[in-house]
């Protein structure tokens, strides 16, 4: 992989893996191509991946599968940023008792979950790179572990800021299926997606917000200042990834496509337009530019 000269870091946004361990025949075709998906992370030469969320299927109740996508991550021999969505840390105790093998809540304190004791006791992880620093945070309902409070301190330093969590604030898909499977503050409830939308909007500095648990691979402006950016459904579909070239003034933002299938919402309701479109977005959804200086500027690369 040649290296362009003006970039000062590049970042791989992965998401939605779902690795399992169980050994049915959707586990293995996810495995499979999770693995031949890996050679192609691995030949971008990137200084970091960013994991935003279901990493597993039943990693609430399964820390072997825990252990298994951290093996996955280790053999991309890449530093990671990993945060958990709600496959891996149960987020609320509704779901808890609506999918109790997918979404067990965990009552004890972060550390002490299944992810927490696999991925480390950290609910915010903070990493400068270039010009830059990519802040991913762990939530669960109404901020249990109380994170919201330590994100503001970390993206308080005015240094230009990507912040990286499993949830979307915002809806990224106003028609077919994903509003009525994905509602906002469906799964961190009490308010949590308000506050942490209302907190990024409030500082200049903070110019992407990273997510997933959508499987689609979309970008959409908030209030006009910050791109929120999804990263599809690695695993299951649509196979999809980001990578972001950190340059001087901006971050230039790139779509490629891994070995699984690119679709996953046909099933689910009817989908109007395109639905290679309604996973992987329009063009200027997959290829754009976010300028690091007068926030709320987008440009198609």
């Amino acid at each position: 992989m040649v290296t362009v000269k003006d970039d000062l870091a590049r970042i791989i946004h992965i998401s939605d893996l779902h690795v399992a361990g169980g050994g049915a025949v959707s586990e293995l075709a996810v495995m499979s191509d999770l693995r031949d998906t890996a050679e192609a992370l691995r030949s971008h030469q990137a200084d970091l991946i960013v994991v935003t969320g279901d990493l597993t299927s039943y990693g609430t109740v399964s820390k072997a599968d825990l252990r298994l996508a951290k093996s996955w991550l280790d053999s991309l021999g890449c530093p990671v940023v990993v945060v958990p969505g709600n496959h891996d840390l149960g987020a609320n105790h509704s779901r808890s008792v609506l999918s109790p093998d997918t979404e067990r809540y965990e009552d004890v304190v972060f550390g002490n979950t299944h992810f927490g004791s696999v991925f480390g006791k950290s609910m915010v992880h903070v990493t400068r790179l270039g010009n830059i620093q990519i802040v991913g945070i762990a939530l669960r309902s109404g901020d249990a572990d109380a994170v919201l409070s330590e994100l503001e301190r970390a993206i308080a330093n005015q240094i230009p800021t990507v912040v990286a969590g499993h949830y979307p604030i915002v809806q990224v898909r106003d028609t077919g299926p994903l509003p009525k499977v994905q509602p906002m503050d469906g799964w961190l409830e009490e308010g949590t997606v308000t506050r942490l939308r209302d907190m990024i909007l409030g500082y200049n500095n903070v110019i992407a917000y990273l997510c997933g648990h959508v499987h689609a691979s979309t970008a959409r402006l908030i209030d006009g200042s910050v791109m929120q950016i999804s990263a599809g459904g690695l695993g299951p579909g649509p196979s999809v990834y980001r990578l972001y070239r950190v340059q001087e003034g901006s971050l230039v933002v790139e779509t490629h496509f891994g070995a699984g299938p690119l679709g996953f919402w046909e099933s689910f309701g009817q989908i109007d337009g395109c639905p290679l479109e309604y996973h992987l977005g329009a063009s200027d959804e997959r290829s754009f530019t976010v300028e690091l200086v007068g926030r709320g500027r987008h440009l198609p690369s």
